[in-house]
């Protein structure tokens, strides 16, 4: 589904899935990933499979990942210091300004009442996690009417934050 881009929505659950699709999204994206979570550490994202995708995706000369964080860790620097956050610090795509990371300092997008977590594709493939909880979510790898819905409400919220995630700082 992902390579082709096919427009299908794809019910999934659980931390399995949501590294499946993540992986594809990254191995099929070819411009720009933006990703909105509550943070950059679990087991999704601590994943090698998950990692090493997001590593094939940024080392596209043009690849642009934009990420909003809720919040950093309680305990940034053990947390911070590790897994995806070093990893995304020391990829040649950070020094070269194609990596930002923003804190929204609280959810700013709701299903309903729920907070949601999203991340959006190239304008054409999305996951959106609907309980962040049970991590059950839809995707779809070409659905370009929604992937575009949700890309103009990351840029709406992602434009309007001042705070900035400084990695070179955060590993200094």
């Amino acid at each position: 589904f992902a390579a082709s881009h096919r427009n299908y929505d794809i019910k999934n659950e659980g931390n399995d899935c949501a590294r499946v699709v993540f992986t594809n999204l990254f191995l099929n994206a070819k411009q720009r990933i933006r990703m909105v979570a509550h943070t950059l550490r679990n087991e999704v994202v601590d994943a090698q499979e998950y990692q090493d995708g997001l590593d094939s995706f940024l080392a596209r000369e043009d690849a642009k990942l934009e990420i909003i964080i809720h919040h950093l860790p309680v305990t940034a620097k053990e947390d911070v210091v590790s897994n995806l956050y070093r990893r995304l610090r020391f990829n040649p795509a950070y020094d070269a300004g194609r990596i930002e990371i923003k804190v929204a300092g609280r959810d700013r997008f709701f299903l309903g009442d729920k907070p949601v977590n999203f991340c959006v594709a190239d304008g054409i493939m999305y996951r959106l996690e609907n309980d962040i909880e049970k991590r059950t979510a839809i995707c779809n790898f070409g659905n370009t009417r929604r992937a575009e819905e949700l890309e103009s409400a990351f840029s709406h919220v992602f434009d309007s934050i001042n705070e900035t995630v400084n990695l070179k700082e955060l590993f200094a």
